[in-house]
């Protein structure tokens, strides 16, 4: 802002309009040097404040979307370990990655211990040809590779493209290996058409994935106690009574 000398309450009204300094007629080169660099410092600081609490509102809003995911989590886990029947605890499995993801589809696959193979156990919101296939043996290169390694794998892309995964038309997955005692036995795995996952979906579904194994191999022996408990129960029925000779 120029002004003229003595001309102080004009300059008063321009600070109060949003000025940041001003000079007085006539106007000295090195005063005019001094003032525009204080402008320009402060406009950069004024940008780089600016900056700044965008970044820290950003991180802010990322913690309280961590949190949310890592409360839907800890729900979805208890409610999964307190669940009965292994057919609830498969279809719960799928529908909870999904949910806790944000993916458009969901598999839960698992070894079968007599064939060896991986089995479709349930899926949720699956294409149609792929849901026709539940309960069946099922090839997928990837999740034996993620099987063997015993490590969350996420893809995208062209590198996802090399591996064939299940989901044909998938353009992003994560699958999470289950493991009993460092044995693989399964994997969860969720998958998009459409978009990337975010980062901490991988440790999300490493969580998930630690829940299912909890959750199915409680089942397992609950079945296999009830059973056991049913074959005692029989063999310490009494004996029926010889029948009667017939006269």
């Amino acid at each position: 802002l120029l002004v003229d000398e003595g001309a102080e309450r004009q300059a008063l009204q321009a600070f109060r309009l949003g000025a940041m300094d001003y000079l007085v007629r006539p106007v000295r080169e090195a005063e005019l040097v001094q003032t525009v660099e204080r402008a320009l410092k402060a406009v950069r600081l004024r940008r780089e404040r600016e900056t700044l609490l965008g970044e820290v509102r950003r991180a802010a809003r990322q913690s309280e979307r961590h949190l949310r995911d890592l409360s839907t989590l800890m729900s979805v886990g208890k409610a999964l370990t307190s669940l009965r029947g292994l057919d609830n605890i498969f279809a719960a499995v799928a529908r909870a990655a999904a949910e806790v993801t944000g993916a458009e589809a969901s598999g839960l696959l698992l070894r079968d211990e007599a064939s060896g193979r991986v089995i479709l156990r349930s899926g949720h919101q699956l294409p149609p040809e792929l849901a026709a296939r539940t309960g069946q043996p099922v090839e997928d290169s990837l999740a034996a590779l993620v099987m063997s390694s015993g490590e969350t794998y996420v893809g995208a892309g062209e590198g996802l493209r090399r591996f064939n995964p299940l989901h044909r038309a998938a353009t992003a997955v994560i699958y999470a290996p289950l493991a009993v005692q460092g044995t693989p036995v399964g994997l969860l795995w969720v998958a998009n058409e459409d978009g990337p996952f975010l980062p901490h979906m991988a440790d999300l579904m490493t969580a998930l994935a630690d829940y299912a194994t909890i959750a199915i191999v409680n089942a397992r022996l609950l079945e296999a106690m009830q059973a056991r408990t049913q074959q005692l129960e029989e063999l310490a029925r009494p004996a029926p009574p010889p029948a009667a000779p017939e006269p």
